[in-house]
Order: structure tokens, then sequence, then C-alpha cells
């Protein structure tokens, strides 16, 4: 039954997104809390909450870390990759 939350969400969001509505897929939350504010049987499970609301203004994309500090080859701290040496049978 879960896999039917994750494909009714991700329709819910995408019909919100096109009517000018942005969303926000909660999956951290204490669930008794929130079975008490809104008067949840206790017999229900909650599998997330998705926030709805209209946008406060555009987002503004921030600068992405360059890569060339985060991937590095065959051991940690090597940034340069060194192509391997092409080997023939004749130099075996």
């Amino acid at each position: 039954m879960k896999h039917y939350v994750g494909a009714l969400s991700e329709t819910l969001s995408l019909k919100l997104n096109d009517l000018g509505l942005a969303s926000c897929w909660i999956e951290a939350f204490s669930e008794p809390t929130i079975k008490n504010l809104l008067t949840i049987p206790d017999n229900q499970e909650i599998e997330l909450i998705i926030t709805v609301g209209y946008e406060m203004g555009k987002l503004v994309q921030r600068r992405k870390p360059a890569l060339i500090n985060k991937v590095f080859f065959e051991k940690w701290g090597n940034k340069y990759h060194k192509p391997f040496v092409k080997v023939s049978r004749k130099d075996v």
C-alpha cells in the first residue's frame, strides 16, 4: 500500500505546481504530536505530510561548489585523473 502513497504524492505535487501552488513533502515529524493536533485516530497511520501554499518569491539559486574539491581518483586527495597507459600484446 505504501507505493500508492508515493505515486499519489507525486501526482498531487505536479498538479499543485500546475495550479501555481508550491508544495513540500515532510517525512520527518512526530506522529503523536500530529495526531493530537489534528485529532487523527490512533488506528490511522500517517505516511507523510504535504504542505501547500503560494510562493513567497522567486528562489535564488546558490552557486554550486566546484567538483574539483569533492572528486578524487584512485585515492583520497588525488584530484587529477591520470589516464591508463595503453598496453599491447607485444609489450607483454
